[in-house]
């Protein structure tokens, strides 16, 4: 596997094991980081800038949780949170289309679970369209001592980077929150907008082409006013 690939890769294992936390008002949570997203009514949105004791007491899960890496977490009040999903934002475009990227983000994930003993009982990885937003959705399920739990991770290309979505519940009830967690996901907005090379190289031409247009206009001016 490249190293870019292998990089990507330990960054969405990290996604998944780590959480994030803090209450948002409005119903839409636009995010600094570039999306937004529709939680599930009822849901706790939980991020980094508004994190409370209140909340993380209420949530016990949540007191331990490193906040660099995850953007938002939507919790569900109804089991304290064990049914949850967080979005992490990872640098770099995942490349989707890429022949036998099911099999590559599968072993890699095996390999990563693996070095922390922890054994995935299913793992399946494949496209997925939500909305119109086109995915890689690696399906695991893990039953390690007290942790049946059942995870989506979902892998949408965006602009420059990828919007990594990490659903869980448990694996007994994870088929019926199924629509819940598609409808949040199918919900977000984001740019996949990239300049074509070409375009972009005009841009920084035309750019670039300007500044010294307007940089000739003041030396013209300033030397006119020397002379007068």
């Amino acid at each position: 596997m490249n190293n870019k690939l292998s990089q990507f890769v330990l960054f969405l294992f990290v996604a998944a094991v780590l959480t994030s936390v803090a209450i948002a008002d409005e119903p839409v949570f636009t995010s600094s980081q570039g999306f937004s997203i529709t939680p599930p009514d009822g849901w706790t949105v939980v991020s980094e800038s508004t994190a409370t004791n209140e909340i993380q007491k209420k949530f016990s899960k949540l007191k331990d949780i490193n906040f660099d890496k995850i953007a938002v977490m939507i919790l569900n009040p109804a089991d304290s949170g064990v049914t949850n999903l967080n979005v992490v934002v990872s640098p770099g475009k995942l490349p989707i289309n890429e022949a036998s990227i099911e099999e590559k983000v599968s072993s890699a994930l095996r390999d990563q679970y693996s070095q922390i003993g922890v054994q995935l009982d299913k793992i399946t990885v494949t496209r997925k369209t939500f909305g119109t937003h086109q995915a890689l959705v690696a399906d695991i399920e893990v039953t390690a001592p007290e942790s049946f739990l059942r995870q989506w991770q979902v892998m949408l290309p965006a602009s420059g980077k990828t919007l990594i979505v990490t659903c869980s519940a448990p694996i007994s009830s994870f088929d019926g929150v199924t629509p819940v967690f598609t409808k949040a996901i199918e919900s977000m907005t984001f740019s996949t907008f990239e300049f074509p090379f070409w375009l972009r190289n005009a841009l920084i031409g035309a750019i670039i082409g300007g500044l010294f247009g307007l940089f000739q206009s003041l030396t013209s001016s300033r030397e006119k006013m020397s002379k007068q």
